[in-house]
Protein backbone atom coordinates (compact mmCIF):
# COMPACT_ATOMS: atom_id res chain seq x y z
CA UNK A 1 0.00 0.00 0.00
CA UNK A 2 1.33 3.09 -0.92
CA UNK A 3 2.09 6.45 1.41
CA UNK A 4 -1.28 8.00 0.46
CA UNK A 5 -2.93 5.21 0.60
CA UNK A 6 -2.42 4.18 4.12
CA UNK A 7 -2.61 8.52 5.09
CA UNK A 8 -6.12 8.08 3.84
CA UNK A 9 -7.25 4.82 5.85
CA UNK A 10 -5.58 6.37 9.22
CA UNK A 11 -7.51 9.69 8.32
CA UNK A 12 -10.86 7.94 7.85
CA UNK A 13 -10.93 8.73 4.24
CA UNK A 14 -12.20 5.95 2.20
CA UNK A 15 -9.29 4.04 -0.08
CA UNK A 16 -10.56 3.77 -3.81
CA UNK A 17 -9.56 0.59 -5.30
CA UNK A 18 -9.73 -0.88 -9.02
CA UNK A 19 -9.94 -4.31 -9.74
CA UNK A 20 -9.03 -5.44 -13.33
CA UNK A 21 -9.99 -9.22 -13.92
CA UNK A 22 -8.34 -11.10 -16.23
CA UNK A 23 -10.24 -14.34 -17.40
CA UNK A 24 -8.90 -17.06 -19.28
CA UNK A 25 -6.53 -16.63 -22.60
CA UNK A 26 -5.34 -13.06 -21.88
CA UNK A 27 -1.13 -13.14 -22.72
CA UNK A 28 0.14 -10.36 -20.43
CA UNK A 29 3.34 -8.66 -22.13
CA UNK A 30 5.14 -6.44 -19.89
CA UNK A 31 7.66 -4.01 -21.02
CA UNK A 32 9.14 -2.79 -17.65
CA UNK A 33 9.87 0.55 -18.44
CA UNK A 34 6.35 1.19 -19.73
CA UNK A 35 3.27 -1.19 -19.06
CA UNK A 36 1.45 -4.26 -19.88
CA UNK A 37 -0.33 -5.23 -23.21
CA UNK A 38 -2.37 -8.04 -22.77
CA UNK A 39 -3.14 -9.77 -25.52
CA UNK A 40 -6.41 -11.37 -26.34
CA UNK A 41 -5.69 -14.64 -28.92
CA UNK A 42 -8.23 -15.02 -30.99
CA UNK A 43 -9.82 -18.49 -31.05
CA UNK A 44 -12.69 -17.82 -33.13
CA UNK A 45 -16.14 -18.74 -32.03
CA UNK A 46 -14.94 -20.96 -29.30
CA UNK A 47 -14.80 -17.66 -27.47
CA UNK A 48 -16.18 -14.62 -26.64
CA UNK A 49 -13.71 -11.98 -25.91
CA UNK A 50 -16.18 -9.42 -23.99
CA UNK A 51 -15.28 -6.48 -21.23
CA UNK A 52 -17.31 -4.27 -18.73
CA UNK A 53 -19.50 -4.03 -15.38
CA UNK A 54 -19.91 -7.79 -14.05
CA UNK A 55 -22.90 -9.07 -15.56
CA UNK A 56 -23.31 -6.33 -18.26
CA UNK A 57 -20.19 -6.99 -20.59
CA UNK A 58 -19.99 -6.04 -24.19
CA UNK A 59 -18.25 -7.48 -27.28
CA UNK A 60 -14.60 -6.10 -27.72
CA UNK A 61 -15.61 -3.96 -30.84
CA UNK A 62 -11.82 -2.24 -31.06
CA UNK A 63 -8.23 -3.90 -31.79
CA UNK A 64 -6.58 -1.69 -28.61
CA UNK A 65 -8.23 -0.94 -25.58
CA UNK A 66 -6.50 1.64 -23.05
CA UNK A 67 -6.99 1.93 -19.41
CA UNK A 68 -6.45 5.49 -18.35
CA UNK A 69 -6.29 7.68 -15.14
CA UNK A 70 -5.74 4.80 -12.52
CA UNK A 71 -1.81 5.46 -10.26
CA UNK A 72 0.55 3.41 -11.78
CA UNK A 73 2.36 0.91 -9.27
CA UNK A 74 5.56 -1.39 -9.48
CA UNK A 75 4.17 -4.74 -9.54
CA UNK A 76 5.49 -7.63 -11.93
CA UNK A 77 3.78 -10.93 -13.03
CA UNK A 78 5.15 -13.99 -10.38
CA UNK A 79 6.76 -16.91 -12.93
CA UNK A 80 6.20 -19.09 -10.37
CA UNK A 81 2.07 -18.92 -11.09
CA UNK A 82 2.18 -17.61 -14.60
CA UNK A 83 4.33 -19.08 -17.39
CA UNK A 84 6.84 -16.27 -18.43
CA UNK A 85 8.74 -16.34 -21.75
CA UNK A 86 12.10 -13.90 -21.33
CA UNK A 87 12.92 -11.88 -24.77
CA UNK A 88 9.16 -12.88 -25.71
CA UNK A 89 8.47 -10.63 -29.34
CA UNK A 90 4.54 -10.31 -29.82
CA UNK A 91 3.65 -11.30 -33.00
CA UNK A 92 1.19 -8.06 -33.67
CA UNK A 93 -1.39 -8.03 -36.15
CA UNK A 94 -1.42 -11.86 -37.37
CA UNK A 95 -3.96 -14.30 -37.24
CA UNK A 96 -3.17 -14.86 -33.53
CA UNK A 97 -4.18 -11.52 -32.43
CA UNK A 98 -7.56 -10.57 -31.51
CA UNK A 99 -7.34 -7.63 -29.56
CA UNK A 100 -5.66 -6.20 -26.44
CA UNK A 101 -5.94 -4.36 -23.59
CA UNK A 102 -2.81 -2.34 -22.62
CA UNK A 103 -2.61 -1.78 -18.31
CA UNK A 104 -0.34 0.06 -16.58
CA UNK A 105 1.29 -1.67 -13.52
CA UNK A 106 -0.42 -2.75 -11.03
CA UNK A 107 -0.35 -2.34 -7.57
CA UNK A 108 -0.73 -5.90 -6.68
CA UNK A 109 -1.76 -8.80 -9.09
CA UNK A 110 -3.37 -11.95 -7.41
CA UNK A 111 -4.71 -15.22 -8.49
CA UNK A 112 -7.19 -17.55 -8.83
CA UNK A 113 -8.52 -21.02 -11.01
CA UNK A 114 -4.88 -22.03 -10.47
CA UNK A 115 -4.01 -24.94 -12.21
CA UNK A 116 -0.85 -27.21 -11.05
CA UNK A 117 2.02 -27.85 -13.85
CA UNK A 118 5.15 -30.30 -13.41
CA UNK A 119 7.95 -29.48 -14.99
CA UNK A 120 9.42 -31.74 -17.49
CA UNK A 121 6.19 -33.36 -17.44
CA UNK A 122 3.21 -31.59 -17.81
CA UNK A 123 5.40 -28.83 -19.47
CA UNK A 124 8.90 -28.76 -20.88
CA UNK A 125 11.69 -25.89 -21.02
CA UNK A 126 14.72 -27.56 -22.82
CA UNK A 127 16.31 -24.62 -23.69
CA UNK A 128 15.72 -22.13 -20.54
CA UNK A 129 13.24 -19.72 -22.42
CA UNK A 130 11.19 -19.35 -19.50
CA UNK A 131 12.19 -16.56 -16.60
CA UNK A 132 11.28 -19.42 -13.91
CA UNK A 133 9.55 -22.78 -13.60
CA UNK A 134 6.00 -21.78 -12.72
CA UNK A 135 3.99 -24.13 -10.10
CA UNK A 136 0.87 -23.34 -11.79
CA UNK A 137 -1.41 -21.12 -14.71
CA UNK A 138 -3.30 -18.67 -13.42
CA UNK A 139 -6.57 -18.79 -15.58
CA UNK A 140 -7.31 -15.82 -13.58
CA UNK A 141 -5.14 -12.81 -12.87
CA UNK A 142 -6.61 -9.88 -10.96
CA UNK A 143 -4.46 -6.23 -11.67
CA UNK A 144 -5.39 -4.04 -8.49
CA UNK A 145 -4.91 -0.01 -8.44
CA UNK A 146 -5.52 2.60 -6.41
CA UNK A 147 -7.09 5.84 -8.38
CA UNK A 148 -8.25 9.91 -6.93
CA UNK A 149 -11.65 9.71 -8.88
CA UNK A 150 -13.48 7.07 -10.09
CA UNK A 151 -15.35 8.89 -12.47
CA UNK A 152 -11.83 9.85 -14.49
CA UNK A 153 -11.49 6.09 -14.84
CA UNK A 154 -12.25 4.85 -18.23
CA UNK A 155 -11.05 2.15 -20.72
CA UNK A 156 -10.67 3.80 -24.08
CA UNK A 157 -10.97 3.01 -28.20
CA UNK A 158 -8.07 3.22 -29.87
CA UNK A 159 -9.95 6.18 -31.53
CA UNK A 160 -10.02 7.36 -28.53
CA UNK A 161 -13.47 7.01 -27.88
CA UNK A 162 -14.59 5.68 -24.23
CA UNK A 163 -15.72 1.46 -24.88
CA UNK A 164 -16.35 1.43 -20.65
CA UNK A 165 -16.76 4.14 -18.15
CA UNK A 166 -15.95 3.32 -14.69
CA UNK A 167 -19.19 3.00 -12.23
CA UNK A 168 -19.74 4.45 -9.21
CA UNK A 169 -17.54 2.19 -6.54
CA UNK A 170 -19.20 -0.02 -4.32
CA UNK A 171 -18.22 1.02 0.02
CA UNK A 172 -16.63 -1.92 1.65
CA UNK A 173 -15.57 -0.98 4.75
CA UNK A 174 -13.57 1.66 4.26
CA UNK A 175 -12.97 0.70 0.86
CA UNK A 176 -14.48 2.08 -2.43
CA UNK A 177 -14.46 -0.23 -4.66
CA UNK A 178 -15.13 -0.72 -8.76
CA UNK A 179 -14.38 -4.16 -11.04
CA UNK A 180 -13.66 -4.06 -14.50
CA UNK A 181 -13.63 -7.52 -16.15
CA UNK A 182 -11.98 -8.71 -19.15
CA UNK A 183 -12.77 -12.58 -20.51
CA UNK A 184 -10.96 -14.56 -23.30
CA UNK A 185 -12.73 -17.59 -22.69
CA UNK A 186 -15.92 -20.27 -23.78
CA UNK A 187 -19.28 -19.13 -22.74
CA UNK A 188 -20.01 -22.43 -22.44
CA UNK A 189 -18.51 -26.28 -20.81
CA UNK A 190 -16.51 -27.93 -24.06
CA UNK A 191 -16.98 -31.51 -22.28
CA UNK A 192 -14.41 -34.04 -24.12
CA UNK A 193 -12.91 -31.30 -26.46
CA UNK A 194 -11.91 -29.13 -23.18
CA UNK A 195 -8.09 -30.83 -22.84
CA UNK A 196 -7.23 -30.70 -26.55
CA UNK A 197 -8.58 -27.21 -26.97
CA UNK A 198 -6.73 -26.00 -23.90
CA UNK A 199 -3.61 -27.29 -24.84
CA UNK A 200 -3.85 -26.04 -28.66
CA UNK A 201 -4.72 -22.40 -26.95
CA UNK A 202 -1.54 -22.41 -24.94
CA UNK A 203 1.06 -23.60 -27.45
CA UNK A 204 -0.69 -21.28 -30.17
CA UNK A 205 0.19 -18.72 -27.61
CA UNK A 206 3.72 -19.78 -27.54
CA UNK A 207 4.43 -19.65 -30.68
CA UNK A 208 2.54 -15.83 -30.49
CA UNK A 209 5.49 -15.28 -28.17
CA UNK A 210 7.69 -16.53 -30.35
CA UNK A 211 9.35 -19.77 -28.12
CA UNK A 212 10.79 -21.77 -29.47
CA UNK A 213 10.90 -25.25 -27.43
CA UNK A 214 8.45 -24.61 -24.78
CA UNK A 215 5.50 -26.76 -24.76
CA UNK A 216 2.50 -27.90 -22.67
CA UNK A 217 1.74 -31.15 -22.88
CA UNK A 218 -0.94 -31.49 -20.06
CA UNK A 219 -3.51 -28.79 -19.14
CA UNK A 220 -2.91 -27.72 -15.35
CA UNK A 221 -4.32 -30.19 -13.06
CA UNK A 222 -6.12 -29.70 -9.76
CA UNK A 223 -7.51 -25.79 -10.54
CA UNK A 224 -7.70 -23.90 -7.40
CA UNK A 225 -7.35 -20.39 -5.92
CA UNK A 226 -3.73 -19.09 -5.38
CA UNK A 227 -4.52 -16.31 -3.40
CA UNK A 228 -7.16 -14.93 -1.26
CA UNK A 229 -10.39 -13.12 -2.14
CA UNK A 230 -9.93 -9.19 -1.43
CA UNK A 231 -12.66 -6.80 0.18
CA UNK A 232 -14.94 -5.98 -2.72
CA UNK A 233 -14.52 -9.12 -5.12
CA UNK A 234 -16.54 -11.82 -4.87
CA UNK A 235 -16.03 -15.85 -6.18
CA UNK A 236 -18.62 -15.03 -9.09
CA UNK A 237 -16.28 -12.41 -10.28
CA UNK A 238 -13.20 -14.44 -10.63
CA UNK A 239 -14.19 -17.59 -11.27
CA UNK A 240 -14.71 -19.43 -15.17
CA UNK A 241 -17.36 -17.71 -16.97
CA UNK A 242 -19.01 -20.90 -18.30
CA UNK A 243 -19.55 -21.85 -14.03
CA UNK A 244 -20.34 -18.52 -13.46
CA UNK A 245 -24.05 -18.65 -13.49
CA UNK A 246 -23.85 -21.62 -11.14
CA UNK A 247 -21.40 -20.08 -8.78
CA UNK A 248 -23.92 -16.47 -8.79
CA UNK A 249 -26.59 -19.07 -7.48
CA UNK A 250 -24.46 -20.37 -4.85
CA UNK A 251 -23.77 -16.74 -3.67
CA UNK A 252 -27.39 -16.49 -3.23
CA UNK A 253 -27.89 -19.38 -1.06
CA UNK A 254 -29.53 -21.79 -4.48
CA UNK A 255 -27.11 -24.38 -3.71
CA UNK A 256 -26.17 -27.28 -5.82
CA UNK A 257 -23.70 -29.81 -5.80
CA UNK A 258 -22.39 -28.59 -9.25
CA UNK A 259 -22.71 -25.41 -8.08
CA UNK A 260 -20.65 -26.13 -4.60
CA UNK A 261 -17.66 -27.94 -6.36
CA UNK A 262 -17.53 -24.77 -9.23
CA UNK A 263 -17.63 -22.34 -6.40
CA UNK A 264 -14.26 -23.98 -5.53
CA UNK A 265 -12.53 -25.33 -8.15
CA UNK A 266 -13.47 -22.53 -10.44
CA UNK A 267 -14.81 -25.86 -13.04
CA UNK A 268 -18.06 -28.12 -13.53
CA UNK A 269 -16.74 -31.42 -11.37
CA UNK A 270 -16.63 -33.29 -15.01
CA UNK A 271 -14.19 -30.57 -16.89
CA UNK A 272 -15.15 -27.96 -19.35
CA UNK A 273 -13.32 -25.68 -21.64
CA UNK A 274 -14.05 -22.55 -19.98
CA UNK A 275 -13.83 -24.40 -16.34
CA UNK A 276 -10.48 -25.59 -16.57
CA UNK A 277 -7.39 -23.97 -15.43
CA UNK A 278 -5.78 -23.83 -18.40
CA UNK A 279 -8.26 -21.88 -20.35
CA UNK A 280 -4.95 -19.29 -20.50
CA UNK A 281 -1.73 -18.83 -21.99
CA UNK A 282 1.26 -18.06 -21.90
CA UNK A 283 3.03 -14.50 -20.85
CA UNK A 284 6.28 -12.44 -21.19
CA UNK A 285 8.87 -9.90 -21.11
CA UNK A 286 9.50 -7.64 -23.48
CA UNK A 287 12.53 -8.45 -25.32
Amino acid sequence: MDQQARSARSSGVPENRLYVVLHGLVCLIEDPAHDFTGYLIDRGNEHVYIAGDFGQEKSIDSPVLTLVNVAPGAKKLDSTKNVVVLKAQPKRGTVFEQSSVVLPHPDDILHFVCGVVVDGVSLIDPDTELADTPRVISGTRVFQYSLEDFNNVQLLRKDGSVFWQCPPPTMVGNLAVAVLEVYNEPLHDMGASAEAHNKKEFNDSLLFMQAKKVKLLIPGLFPQDCDSLPPGLTEDQVCSLDVRSLVTALRRGEETDDSRFSARFGKHEDGGGGGTQVCGGANGILG
